[in-house]
Parts: structure tokens; sequence; C-alpha cells
């Protein structure tokens, strides 16, 4: 599309579309993450003057997000410290404009790029529709931040008039780097697609004029960035966070290779086994089951699509760059995480939809027959999306009011109210129950604590081991845990643990006709133990 057409949306429908329909999931769910907790722990003793821990007067760099830590810390101290829903929704307000911004400037960069206005409307209604997009823009983690960033780098790359495209560059990088510290590799990926598809030809800049860029928007990104980093670095005492050294100590260490066959690989075998194709475009966790095959199926092939839109020649320069992120963002969180987890999907799934709008325009472009292939693929992939998204709202909100709210909240009021204040607690799930226990954590795999890291090193994944070491006053786990990890169960001499609490909402879940039950089925019961001899 020129430049001069007239564009098919204003800037403030995109914005208001976008913001209500988050606003309105947000209502319909009041859906809360639980990472969200275990961060804004930190957030509400930095608030409250205990500085930024999880346990007061033990400094540990116990969250990821900068920015996902010191806004809700700032929205905890604006609301007085007296409620931690007002300061949640404060917060999830800022997510909600957040997401706006980023819509706004994800569809100035679909218009700068020229892609044709049909394929751009697609692209802005695939993307409103999206489920986890709306989820984790308002569930309390930083993913609308994060795809705020992603825009703006994305606008600085393809649609920027300023004569300075490097400030805008340079601080969209920093931005990143200020969400996630793991961003360099979104920021690798960007700069490595425009060196290979950007000629002087098509993006009007060499190669080297290019390089100038990227070294000029390096130099903005890191002064931006270093205070941070240094900050971190002279206050914990390591700018790494602790939640990455924890998950590093049981996933050990991967060689470079492994990532580049994972790269090759993903488009040749995903579509004939479950993984990170589908779970791009599908609902969060759809690997625990509970969604129809068809659901599964269709995502995995619009993601492959999505995956491989960089190797057609035929598609303009632009798209080609973002299908070519998307693949590399897929490759390394289906490599290193081993499976990604949902609040890292909305990032490639930006790039996808731009790579996926710039192939469907050469429909939108061509002959007839090819025009209608695209509007019936664009309509079907829509009305898939918006389904999605309305069954996930669903799912949400009882995961909200019964797994979350009414079960793993419940479990620490309860050990706030039965344990001292001098106890502590082993559990994998942190986030609720670490929260409103308000105990020292140990958990699995030591987010809260180095302790249990060091000890990870002796007994690996033998969770047996762990507590004998560990000895902690109370623990927390799901049955399937405890058949697991606990061969003779809890009470033999090594472990001696008495049953005195069990968490478990199945009943009213089974009573529920919901897609995604697998999810909610995971998590509907917990179980209590307590220790029975004073740890000498």
């Amino acid at each position: 599309m020129s430049l001069t057409e007239r564009p098919i949306f204003s800037r403030a429908a995109v914005f208001l579309a976008v913001v209500i329909v988050a606003l309105a999931y947000t209502l319909a769910t009041d859906h809360t993450w639980e990472d969200y907790w275990i961060t804004f722990r930190s957030s509400k003793n930095l608030a409250t003057g205990n500085g930024l821990v999880h346990q007061p007067g033990e400094r540990l760099h116990t969250f990821t997000s900068p920015l996902g830590v010191l806004l809700p810390a700032l929205c905890s101290f604006v609301t007085g410290n007296q409620s931690d829903i007002a300061a949640l929704w404060l917060f999830r307000l800022l997510c909600i404009a957040s997401l706006g911004g980023a819509a706004v400037l994800g569809y100035l960069t679909a218009i700068g790029s020229g892609i044709h206005k049909a394929a751009v409307g697609f692209f802005v209604a695939w993307w409103i529709a999206d489920n986890k997009t709306q989820d984790f823009s308002a569930n309390g983690m930083e993913t609308s931040l994060l795809l705020l960033f992603i825009t703006w780098s994305a606008w600085a790359l393809f649609a920027c008039t300023s004569p300075r495209p490097w400030l805008h560059l340079g601080l969209a990088w920093a931005g990143l780097m200020w969400t996630r510290p793991d961003s360099f590799i979104t920021i690798a990926a960007m700069g490595a697609g425009v060196l290979i598809f950007g000629s002087e030809a098509n993006s009007r800049l060499s190669r080297k004029k290019w390089l100038k860029l990227f070294l000029q928007a390096a130099g903005i990104c890191a002064l931006a960035y270093l205070p941070w980093f240094l900050g971190a670095w002279l206050y914990y005492g390591s700018p790494v966070p602790h939640t990455v050294t924890a998950k590093a100590s049981i996933a050990g260490a991967k060689p470079l290779l492994g990532f580049v066959w994972t790269f090759i690989e993903i488009p040749l075998t995903g579509l004939f086994k479950p993984g990170v194709l589908e779970a791009a475009f599908a609902p969060s966790n759809i690997r625990f089951g509970g969604w129809p095959d068809v659901v599964e199926a269709g995502c995995r092939i619009f993601g492959l699509i999505c995956y491989v839109v960089w190797l057609l020649p035929w598609v303009r320069w632009q798209a080609r760059v973002c299908s070519f992120v998307f693949a590399i963002f897929l490759a390394y969180l289906d490599y290193f995480p081993a499976y990604p987890a949902s609040w890292y999907l909305p990032g490639p799934v930006w790039f996808g939809l731009i790579g996926l709008a710039g192939l469907f325009e050469l429909g939108f472009r061509h002959g007839s027959l090819l025009k209608k292939a695209c509007w019936s693929a664009s309509a079907a992939f829509l009305l898939l999306a918006i389904w999605m998204s309305l069954q996930s709202a669903r799912t949400f909100a009882a995961q909200q009011k019964i797994v979350d709210g009414g079960n793993r909240k419940n479990i620490g009021l309860w050990l706030k109210q039965n344990a001292r204040p001098t106890d502590t607690v082993f559990m994998e799930c942190l986030g609720y129950i670490g929260y409103y226990s308000e105990l020292r954590t140990h958990d699995w795999p030591g987010l809260s604590s180095p302790t249990v890291v060091a000890l990870t090193r002796e007994c690996g994944l033998d969770w047996s081991c762990l507590l004998q070491r560990l000895k902690p006053d109370w623990v927390v786990v799901r049955p399937q845990e405890l058949v697991k990890h606990f061969s003779s169960g809890l009470g033999s001499p090594g472990l001696p643990y008495e049953l005195v609490r069990v968490f478990d909402v199945t009943q009213e879940l089974e009573e529920l006709d919901l897609y995604g039950q697998g999810l909610l089925s995971f998590d509907c019961c917990f179980l209590a133990f307590k220790r029975k001899e004073p740890v000498q």
C-alpha cells in the first residue's frame, strides 16, 4: 500500500479497539498469573522500605523483569501500600495502555512497510484476537511492556521518518532490556534479519549504513540500560537474575549447535508432533490437554506458515525479517527452556503475524482465485483466534475463581494462620502460596532459595534427598508430585512429615464444561504436610 493512500483505520480506532477488548477480557476473567505474586512480593517489600528483595534481609534477585518489578512497586506506593488489589489494577491499566500503544506502533509499522491494506486489516484483527496477548497483557506479567518496545523497534526499522532513527531504535532496545534481559536475543535476531534481507535496493540503506545505525542504537541502549545493570550488580552481587541461575541448575548447559539444529528441525518435524509451532497461537499451556485436535492442528499449520515466510524471496523484505525473528524466537524458546512459557509467546506472535500479513498480501494483490483463497484463509484464522480467546476467557475465569483465588491463595492464608513466622515451606508453585503465607520459602527449582539451588547440585532432581537436607517445616505438593518424587511417601524416618490438610477443588472443576481442563486439573489438588519433629 502506498503511504499516500488513506489508512484502513485511524490510530485512535486501533488504540481504543485494543484497550476495550483487553479491558473486557480482564473484567471477565480477573485473571492474575501465578508469577505476578512471586514478583510482587519483592515489589511490595521495596514499596514498604524493606528493599527490593523476596525475603527481608536477604539480597536475592528473585525476579527477571526490572520493569516488571519496579512498576508494581510504584503502583503499590502510589496506592499507599494499603491494597494489593488496587496496586494490581493500577498496574493492569498501565499494561493495557502499553498494549494500546503497541497496537498503534504495530499498525504504523505495517502501513509504513507498504503492506496491502487488506492484509493490514487482518493483521490488526488477528492481533487483537490473540488469546495470550489479551491475557498476559493484563494478568500481572510484563508482556504488554515487551510488546510496546518490540513494536517501537520494528517501527524504528521499517517506518520511522525521523532524521534520527537510531535514537528511537536505541531507546526501544533499552526498553526491551529493561523489560527482559534476555531480549538481546530478539535484538540480535532483528539486526541479523535486516542485514540479510534489507538490501540498499529495497530498504534504501546499504548494509554498511545499517551497521552504522545499529552501532549508534547499541550505544544508546547500553547507556540507558547501564544504570540497572550496574545497580543490580552492586546490590545483588551479580547482574544475572537468580531466577536464571535456578532454572539453569536443573536444565544444565546446552551447546549452541543444538540450537542451530532445533532451528532447522522445527519446520521439518513440527507438523507431525506437538511442540512450539502450535503453542505460538494456541491457548495457554495447550500441552496439558482439553482442547479439540482441530485447534491444535490449525494452530500448528499457521505457526509453520509464519515460520517459513522468510524463505520466500517474493515476499516484501520487512515481512521476511519479521518471519525470521519469529523463527529464531521459537527455536530459542523450544531449545533452551525446553518448552515455551506462555507469557513469552505474544512477542514472537507479533512478528509471525507481520510475516503472515506479508505473505497474504501477495494473494490480495494478484489473481482472483488466489485473492479468494487468501480471504478465506484469513477469515478462517480470524474466526479460530476469536473462538480461542472466548473459550480461554471462560477457562481463565474458572482458574482464577476456583484454582488460584479459591485454592492456592487459601493455602497461603491457611499457612499464615497455622505456621509460626519463622517456619519455612517447600513447594513448586511459589506465587500465591509464597505471597499469602509470608513464610520463608524454599521452592523448586529455587527461584527464591539459593539453598535449594546449592542442594540441587548434590541431589539433582531427587526431592527426597533435597528435603532430607533442607528440613522445611512445611511441604505443599500436588498428589502427582508425591507419587513421582516420594515413592515411600512422606512419613519415613528421613522424612518425618504428616498430612495435615488436603486442598482439593476437583469436584468443582468437574462440574464445569470448559476447554483446557487439563491445565485446571493439574493444579486442582494440593497436600499440606507438617514436620512431626523439630529441626535439630
